[in-house]
């Protein structure tokens, strides 16, 4: 399953573009901090992202 889901980004980079396709992770990465109630960061030998996450007014949410 992780590899399927490896090459389904790398399909998104090529076929988005990775502007396109990283704005998109990113806000996928966003709903998964908001979901967890929790701010995420993810490091490995490549790098580190960081998710911190914005108070939303009630009267915004979906």
């Amino acid at each position: 399953m992780a590899e399927q889901f490896t090459h389904q980004i790398i399909e998104a980079i090529e076929q988005l573009g990775p502007k396109e396709a990283a704005s998109r992770m990113a806000r996928a990465l966003i709903v998964l901090a908001h979901r967890a109630g929790t701010d995420v960061e993810f490091t490995s030998d490549l790098g580190t992202i960081s998710i911190t996450r914005k108070v939303i007014p009630a009267a915004d949410k979906h």
